[in-house]
């Protein structure tokens, strides 16, 4: 070999140990100091890359502690607002279609529309509030329970079918967003499937505060109307994490 070959050290140090040209440059850089220094800062350097190549990958706990904010991101982007939107709505209707007794008060007929519109706000908010939009949705329905607190009698299990409306109300939401997350096998699914169903009820409590002729006795309200969107909440809390198992 003649001439210097510092400018080519990095590739001839890369070369495998039996190579000609490998061999033929390292004898020549025992006879020439500036070779020298290039060769053995070239195998320094390439040392220091195959060391790089030796670390260990994170553990899956780091993995998923970095995904787990990633995937809650998507998971709520993947909730279709204008379907659940309609949703509430269809629930709030044919609630009140079909019941016996009808509300002429207009201003109870205000009430139950400003209640449908917060349950619609819950929905679209879930992605601003996350959990707070389900917390918005119990404190909608506790408000309403104080502005038509009245009388204070005994409670009578005469309320139950409001409570398994309500909880019944919350079942077409949560179905049409659970639906979505199944088919994308998206394991997040806490936050979003809970504020559904809290909405759910919430437009069912709006529904049966034009129909339910208990409405203004207070405990009966605050057992049987609030109760029934907090168990929707509970419920709904414990089917998002079977199915988050199954996802899984």
């Amino acid at each position: 070999m003649s001439g210097h070959i510092e400018d080519d050290a990095m590739g001839l140090c890369a070369l495998p140990p039996g190579d000609p040209q490998r061999a033929a440059a390292f004898a020549h850089a025992r006879s020439c100091e500036p070779c020298r220094r290039a060769l053995e800062g070239a195998a320094a350097l390439l040392g220091h890359i195959d060391a790089l190549t030796d670390v260990k990958p994170p553990s899956a706990g780091v993995l998923r502690a970095i995904a787990r904010p990633v995937v809650a991101e998507l998971s709520l982007r993947a909730v279709p607002v204008a379907l659940v939107a309609a949703a509430l709505g269809a629930v709030w209707a044919f609630l009140v279609v079909s019941a016996k007794s009808r509300a002429a008060g207009v201003e109870v007929w205000l009430a139950s529309a400003s209640l449908l519109l917060v349950a619609i706000s819950c929905v679209g908010l879930v992605r601003r509030l996350r959990g707070g939009a389900a917390a918005l949705a119990l404190g909608a329905s506790v408000a309403m329970a104080a502005l038509t607190w009245a009388e204070t009698g005994a409670v009578s299990m005469g309320g139950l079918p409001c409570l398994l409306t309500e909880l019944g109300g919350a079942v077409l939401p949560f179905l049409l967003v659970a639906s979505v997350y199944w088919r994308r096998r998206t394991l997040d699914l806490g936050t979003p499937l809970v504020t559904v169903a809290a909405a759910g009820a919430l437009a069912a409590q709006a529904a049966i505060h034009l129909t339910c002729p208990g409405r203004g006795a207070g405990l009966h309200v605050l057992v049987f109307h609030v109760g029934g969107v907090l168990a929707a909440l509970v419920v709904s809390a414990l089917a998002a994490r079977l199915l988050r198992r199954a996802a899984a």
